[in-house]
C-alpha cells in the first residue's frame, strides 16, 4: 500500500472523524484502498474506530499517536 494513501488518510482526518466512504470521496482513493489502508492504521494504533459496534457506517478518527506522526509528516 502506497504511503500516499496513509498520508491521505490521515490529513483528512485530522479535519475530522469521518466514515469510510466519506474519506473515499474527500481523498477520491477507491473504497477498496480506503477500507485495507483504515484496517492497517488501526491495527497500528494511528488511528482509531469510534463506531465497532456498526456494521456499516463506522466513523473513525486519529489517536494521539496519529496526530503525532501527522505533525511530523507535515
Amino acid at each position: 500500500m502506497a504511503s500516499k494513501y496513509r498520508k491521505n488518510v490521515l490529513s483528512v482526518l485530522h479535519e475530522k472523524s469521518m466514515t469510510p466512504s466519506m474519506i473515499s470521496k474527500k481523498t477520491k482513493i477507491y473504497p477498496s484502498h480506503v477500507s485495507m489502508t483504515l484496517n492497517e492504521l488501526t491495527e497500528k494504533k494511528i488511528i482509531e474506530c469510534l463506531t465497532p459496534e456498526l456494521r456499516k457506517g463506522k466513523l473513525y478518527a486519529l489517536t494521539d499517536i496519529g496526530t503525532t506522526i501527522l505533525k511530523k509528516l507535515s
